[in-house]
């Protein structure tokens, strides 16, 4: 029996200690320095194929601070489906007021009806989903119009967590478009996006207080600055993925009748 013991032991001593190996190993390739932007989206998207949430839904309360020191607080309900298409619907619901947001467009919708549709989509359609569930050229076409380079990547610290910015290899600089990711969790921390005219400050859009969920992560805080000032905050609550949502929520010819979770 003692024998028996210690081959059972010697057993599962090596497999714990093969597991333990593994994770070091894992750990040490998140902390490495990827290549590239290109290569570190690669590594973003396979670490979580094949478990990122398919679809997520949450109430977001929008504060809005203008330039004239005025600030408007709003409802928002938004949809998401992986990849691509992100529906907000602003309270109260019955209005039929709100948007649809595509990587290549935004169609305004009123009173239930479309009333314009807009070139240029979403910036962080990419970064909530849509780069853990497509082809790496699906998502370097979705990141192309914020004109990242993704030639350029360095490592800093961000809230005590090591972090790779892509977009400029010289650390603080914040004049170019970049975005952040948190090295662990390979989600992104941070980006700075061109905010209109050529001139204008850079927006700077900060994703904190993430939790977990559907396999994935949600920022449930999103800060918006630019030219040193909040523009926007929006926060988070009642957040779900994986939730069972009529398509025909991200049809606008039916955005007053399809069924929505809010209701």
């Amino acid at each position: 029996m003692r024998q028996q013991h210690r081959r059972f032991a010697s057993r599962f001593g090596f497999i714990a200690t093969a597991l333990a190996l593994a994770v070091v190993a894992t750990s040490a390739q998140s902390a490495d320095m990827p290549r590239d932007g290109r290569a570190l989206v690669q590594r973003m998207h396979d670490a979580y194929t094949g478990k990122w949430f398919r679809n997520l839904t949450f109430e977001q309360k929008t504060t809005i601070m203008r330039p004239d020191g005025t600030k408007t607080e709003q409802t928002w309900f938004e949809s998401y489906s992986v990849p691509g298409k992100l529906r907000i619907d602003v309270a109260p619901l019955s209005d039929g007021n709100g948007t649809m947001q595509l990587p290549d467009s935004v169609i305004v919708v009123r009173g239930g009806k479309v009333n314009t549709t807009r070139p240029g989509g979403n910036p962080f359609l990419p970064f909530v989903g849509d780069l853990y569930a497509q082809s790496l050229d699906a998502t370097v076409s979705e990141l192309a119009p914020q004109k990242y380079d993704l030639a350029k990547i360095h490592a800093t610290d961000r809230a005590g967590r090591r972090t790779f910015v892509v977009g400029t290899a010289t650390k603080d600089d914040l004049s170019v478009p970049q975005f952040w990711v948190d090295a662990e969790r390979l989600v992104v921390v941070r980006a700075l996006i061109p905010s209109g005219a050529a001139g204008s400050p850079m927006l700077d859009i900060a994703l904190d207080d993430y939790v977990a969920t559907g396999g994935g992560w949600v920022a449930t805080k999103v800060t918006m600055t630019s030219g040193g000032a909040v523009r926007q905050i929006e926060e988070y609550t009642k957040v779900r993925t994986n939730v069972d949502l009529d398509p025909a929520l991200f049809d606008t010819a039916q955005w007053s009748t399809a069924r929505h979770w809010a209701k």
